[in-house]
């Protein structure tokens, strides 16, 4: 079983969470408008992800009636 502290398993949540469109453009050059864009989305798309996985552990949790 891999140490959840370990690099590896922070970039496998990393790319778990990312989209690949997203990780490509955010590690290229752009202009700072493009960059700002980019990241805005990012953030927006993480929010999102995050925000349906913390609803799917508490669904989790009140089925299991902990």
């Amino acid at each position: 079983m891999s140490d959840p502290t370990s690099m590896n398993s922070a970039v496998q949540v990393y790319k778990r969470f990312v989209p690949d469109p997203l990780r490509v453009a955010a590690a290229t050059t752009l202009p700072d408008g493009m960059r700002r864009t980019v990241k805005r989305s990012l953030a927006q798309t993480l929010r999102r992800r995050e925000a349906r996985l913390h609803q799917r552990a508490l669904r989790r949790v009140r089925r299991a009636g902990l």
